[in-house]
């Protein structure tokens, strides 16, 4: 009978013992009641009390990131706590990276609130100083998600707005060596490499870009554009038709056709492209503009007469309009109603 008593006295012994080492510290108990009383501070001196005691305990680690550290925004020592407390414990994996996604993710919002209001502002040297204060928040969340386009994409359009070419390049560069591809940033990036002696570099790569992205108008648009600036015109128009062929009704095709037939003064073909393309924007003044030298270059001088009148109608103050208008009269014979323009010509210049 004593045997079945001793016995049974220390089969409890065990299991009180077991239920005491299940037991929270009273350190992480004491942390608890002060953050239900609203005293982060003692609540983190009583959480770091039970790190030092109880080096394994995950709990206390969680509680800090989760309570302590992520509410007052110390994002490194919530970051920190919260893989400690990953490492400790596995299960808290899933929740530990949620966490620090959830940092980045209020970085980003933070970057992406400074950035938008850059563009709202109105002074330059506000949306300049905003810009950068924007980037600054972008590369802090790249600290927690450096595979986050979304947040490459908001960096390096703030760099590319304040014409910091070294930044872009670098990012874009980042950006590009994860595997992160941008058909928009790519048109940055090469834009800004774009410099003296490294023309056919930027162009071969371009090459490359516009055939690993088909349905990039941007970057066939970019492709073409430095095609014409180191005059290789019949290539770039080439390519234009092309693209036109698949996509006939590109009205940015068209356009960007019509002005590479200007350069190549092929008049008759760019006045139609020109035409084409008003036809769906007649009130489009940069367009008129473009289309009026082009058509008075070709010497259609009643036409040329008939758009610069459009011009004037839509900016009443437009030199250039009447200096067309004038010119085209002249050369019509109208000699009397050209002079009458010249002088209003010469008045807004």
């Amino acid at each position: 009978m004593q045997l079945v008593k001793k016995s049974l006295l220390l089969g409890l012994s065990l299991i009180l013992i077991s239920m005491l080492s299940q037991c929270e510290p009273p350190e992480i108990t004491s942390a608890k009641v002060y953050l239900q009383q609203n005293n982060p501070q003692a609540a983190e001196d009583q959480l770091l009390q039970a790190l030092q005691k109880y080096p394994d305990n995950a709990q206390a680690a969680w509680l800090l990131a989760v309570n302590i550290y992520l509410p007052q925004k110390k994002y490194e020592k919530a970051r920190e706590m919260a893989i400690k407390a990953k490492t400790l414990d596995p299960t808290k994996a899933k929740e530990a990276d949620q966490l620090v996604r959830t940092i980045w993710a209020e970085l980003h919002t933070a970057g992406a609130t400074c950035f938008n209001d850059a563009l709202k502002a109105f002074l330059p040297v506000d949306r300049d100083s905003l810009l950068k204060e924007a980037a600054k928040k972008f590369e802090y969340a790249l600290q927690y998600n450096d595979t986050a386009k979304l947040t490459y994409n908001g960096l390096i359009k703030a760099y590319y707005l304040t014409a910091d070419t070294p930044q872009v390049i670098k990012f874009s560069r980042d950006m590009f060596a994860k595997n992160l591809v941008d058909p928009e940033i790519m048109k940055f990036y090469y834009e800004f490499r774009w410099t003296k002696g490294n023309e056919q570099n930027v162009l071969d790569e371009l090459s490359k870009a516009i055939v690993q992205f088909p349905k990039a108008i941007n970057l066939h648009i970019l492709y073409i554009s430095k095609l014409a600036e180191v005059e290789q015109y019949e290539n770039a128009i080439e390519t234009c038709k092309n693209l036109l062929a698949n996509d006939p009704q590109n009205l940015d095709y068209v356009y960007l056709l019509a002005q590479l037939y200007t350069k190549v003064s092929n008049f008759e073909e760019a006045k139609f492209l020109y035409q084409k393309v008003l036809a769906e924007n007649p009130d489009d003044l940069d367009l008129l503009t473009r289309a009026a030298e082009n058509i008075f270059n070709s010497k259609d001088w009643v036409s040329a007469e008939d758009f610069a009148r459009r011009i004037i109608e839509l900016d009443p103050n437009s030199a250039f309009g009447y200096e067309v208008l004038w010119k085209s009269l002249y050369n019509q014979g109208k000699i009397e109603e050209a002079q009458k323009y010249r002088e209003i010509a010469k008045n807004l210049r």
